[in-house]
């Protein structure tokens, strides 16, 4: 009779359980469906913010209503009544030290790099963040001062403006040989931030033609 019991119990345990993950995937799948929008929008937003500053020439157009696919990576396109006056690569880098690093390096018609700005990262706060982000700096002298307008500095991003994107160029951090300064304690961000500057600069040289047909429209 026990025995029997516990079968019972056993269907009746399996059943809860079983409704319970019912009910608790489509809760997650609920919650996954109101937050996309939302990420999606502030994604969009972080972009828009990125593209006004990235030392493009005058623009007048929405440049994330025109775009141009690449070999996988997008551009937007600055115009200027309606004649291209620079690109923005969108790209992306998995050998962060914290995973994938996304970026868009801006460029003007001649291939000129124009910034570089990260736009996500995970990498750790003081060292690889320190190579990723653009805050303005606080001290002691500009304390009470405003924030003032424009890209904040990064010396590491920074050193790639006006590097040209031209074939077989490519750059390396001087612990591999190369010129690019990196951040100590930052050897993996500092060489992945590198590389996705190469990635850039190499699909912008091979992009050139269809550039062209583009601007030609």
């Amino acid at each position: 009779m026990s025995n029997i019991r516990n079968s019972e119990n056993i269907w009746v345990l399996s059943g809860f359980l079983g409704i319970t993950g019912i009910v608790a995937a489509g809760i997650l799948a609920l919650v996954s469906q109101m937050t996309a929008e939302p990420i999606k929008s502030a994604s969009v937003k972080a972009e828009l913010a990125a593209l006004k500053n990235l030392n493009l020439p005058e623009f007048d157009n929405d440049m994330t209503a025109s775009k141009i696919n690449v070999n996988g990576v997008e551009y937007a396109v600055a115009k200027y009544q309606n004649k291209i006056v620079g690109f923005a690569a969108k790209v992306s880098e998995n050998n962060g030290y914290g995973g994938k690093i996304d970026a868009i390096v801006s460029f003007d018609t001649a291939g000129t790099i124009l910034a570089v700005y990260i736009l996500e990262h995970k990498e750790t706060p003081g060292l690889g963040a320190a190579v990723c982000e653009r805050k303005f700096q606080k001290t002691i002298f500009n304390l009470f001062s405003p924030v003032p307008e424009g890209l904040p500095s990064n010396p590491v991003l920074d050193q790639f403006h006006g590097k040209k994107a031209a074939p077989g160029t490519s750059w390396k951090i001087t612990k591999d040989g190369g010129e690019m300064i990196y951040r100590t304690g930052a050897t993996v961000t500092s060489r992945a931030v590198t590389g996705l500057v190469n990635a850039a600069a190499a699909n912008f040289t091979a992009a050139r033609e269809k550039f062209e047909q583009e601007a030609a429209k």
